[in-house]
């Protein structure tokens, strides 16, 4: 369900596939919904059309964040299997609630994550995960892409997506890969016209992190992950360090390559939707709010803050 550009994006990746047979398709909003019929069949009016086709085992959700939760409750409780990316909703209780409704019914609810299948993501990874590192301190990321679509509205930015919304969940859902402990305090600025954000937290584990994304940008920048550990740090897959004898030494990290694409890839390999699993995705959704606040309020805020609401 959802037929903006991501929806139609995925739509094209799934019917080249044999594992998978897509029936029927539809969007909350009627425009859309009329110019799929123009080259897709099987646009049905409304989710409850949907969910009323025989034989229908799961729905696929691309349906913007803040109109998820209330579509990912309807198909749980006709007790389809869903598939959705990041953020599950926009609000932590909500997190909880649709956690708690799955598997009260038994129904599985995957949280896709095709950034974890990205080279540079895995690459860190493997780094950091290698105790070659040591303790993280600093943790960066910048992306800034010159591109003259951002959403629906051709070149303009998109006023119905908030860049927050839109980015920040895959980035911070990678994040928690790389940091231990509780965030602690976050502090963020939006960018002029609402291209992007700037976001600096700093996590109970002592490790900082900056996050840079801009939707759209003249001069672009591209950093991928870059960490700095204690004892080494990591940044374009290569992990840097100094010998005993003051040498600079600068090794490859080797990942295997992903055969498939990262969306396809976190298809079929869904991860286990158990307590570790659902903790990272009720905290993406915690991040990306308490960044919305702090660039509301212009100033630092605390995670107590967030998570009482």
């Amino acid at each position: 369900m959802g037929l903006d550009r991501r929806g139609w994006h995925r739509l094209e990746q799934l019917s080249l596939r044999d594992d998978w047979q897509v029936v029927a398709a539809t969007d909350s909003l009627a425009d859309r919904r009329a110019t799929a019929r123009v080259s897709l069949p099987g646009v049905v009016d409304s989710l409850p059309d949907l969910l009323a086709i025989p034989g229908l085992t799961g729905v696929l959700i691309t349906e913007p964040a803040r109109h998820r939760s209330s579509i990912i409750d309807a198909c749980l409780t006709a007790g389809k299997e869903v598939w959705v990316e990041p953020p599950l909703a926009m609000d932590l209780r909500q997190v909880r609630r649709l956690q708690s409704v799955a598997k009260q019914r038994r129904v599985p609810l995957h949280v896709l994550q095709p950034e974890r299948f990205e080279r540079d993501y895995r690459a860190a990874l493997t780094a950091a995960e290698s105790g070659r590192l040591g303790n993280l301190r600093a943790i960066r990321l910048t992306s800034a892409e010159w591109t003259t679509f951002a959403g629906d509205q051709g070149a303009a930015v998109c006023p119905l997506v908030d860049p927050i919304e839109q980015f920040a969940p895959h980035g911070f859902d990678q994040l928690l890969g790389f940091v231990q402990g509780d965030p602690h305090w976050i502090w963020s600025r939006r960018f002029t016209g609402e291209d992007g954000f700037l976001a600096v937290m700093g996590f109970t584990s002592g490790t900082t992190v900056q996050i840079e994304i801009r939707r759209r940008s003249r001069a672009t920048l591209n950093t991928g992950w870059v960490l700095d550990g204690e004892l080494a740090s990591y940044q374009q897959g290569r992990i840097i360090s100094v010998a005993g004898d003051g040498e600079l030494l600068d090794e490859p990290v080797t990942v295997p390559p992903c055969l498939e694409d990262p969306f396809v890839a976190s298809l079929l390999a869904t991860p286990s939707a158990g307590e570790a699993e659902q903790r990272r995705n009720w905290l993406t959704v915690g991040l990306m709010l308490g960044v919305q606040k702090a660039s509301l309020r212009n100033t630092t805020v605390r995670w107590d803050e967030v998570v009482g609401g």
